[in-house]
This record gives structure tokens, sequence and C-alpha cells, in this order.
């Protein structure tokens, strides 16, 4: 369950290990900027593995919303009783237009598994290493 006051929000992100999401009101209204993976939000800088994101998510609003060009990103407004999607990998930055209340949950789906997988087989050693016993196969996880 997320709280929060108006203009408080989350600054750019990747959901942690390529995991999917979805993000659901319950009261209040919060704005989404959504970009694909693969393009990295104006703003928003790469150090290797590291993403440093302006300082707050109002900062962002402020300073680059009004420089994105049409066609080049996403963007909702999600009122209460609404629900959204957002897939493995996809940048996304969230206002909170009003007090809100949400929830939100990662998970991993038989779509997006095999991207998890090898996500955690490159980048999460120690966690992978857990599934090693495992016979990887193309479609292991159908049997799960």
């Amino acid at each position: 369950m997320l709280v929060g006051c108006a203009r408080s929000g989350s600054t750019w992100h990747q959901d942690p290990d390529m995991t999917s999401a979805w993000n659901g009101v319950l009261y209040g209204r919060k704005k989404f900027v959504l970009f694909p993976g693969d393009q990295l939000p104006p703003g928003v800088e790469k150090n290797g593995d590291n993403v440093i994101p302006p300082r707050t998510v109002i900062q962002w609003f402020v300073e680059y919303y009004d420089t994105l060009q049409k066609g080049e990103f996403y963007e909702c407004v999600l009122h209460p009783g609404e629900m959204l999607f957002i897939p493995s990998g996809w940048w996304h930055t969230v206002l909170n237009v009003d007090e809100t209340i949400a929830i939100t949950q990662n998970y991993v789906s038989g779509t997006n598994l095999p991207i998890v997988f090898d996500y955690l087989k490159h980048e999460n050693k120690l966690l992978f290493g857990k599934f090693e016993s495992y016979r990887y196969s193309g479609n292991w996880w159908w049997s799960l």
C-alpha cells in the first residue's frame, strides 16, 4: 500500500529484477509518465549500472516535462478505481496529483519469466545459484 501527499511521488526508475508491476488507485489521482526500457528519459543519467535521476519527482516535472515530444513517451492520470500495468524494464515516474492511497505489486508472470530468469542469471549470481539445481530448458517455467 502506498500513501502519499500531493506533489510527492517516485523518481525515475525501472522495477527491480526486470519484474512487471501493477498500480491501482483507491483514493486521489496519480500521474504516470513512462518510457520503453531502451529509451533513457530526459534528465536521467546512467553511471555504469547506476541511475542518477533528478533530486525529486517534482524537480523533473518542472525542469523536463515540457521538453517531451509527442510519441516518445506515454502518460496517464489514474483516478480512483483505475489500474495501470507497467511492463518489465519500462522507465516510469509517478507524481501524486492529490493526496493518494494506492496499492501496487511487482510480479513475475509466464510472459516475463524468461526475461527475469536471464536478468538474475547475469546480474544476481548469488540468488541464481539457488536455481541451478533446475535443469534449464527453453520452457522450464511451464512445469511450475
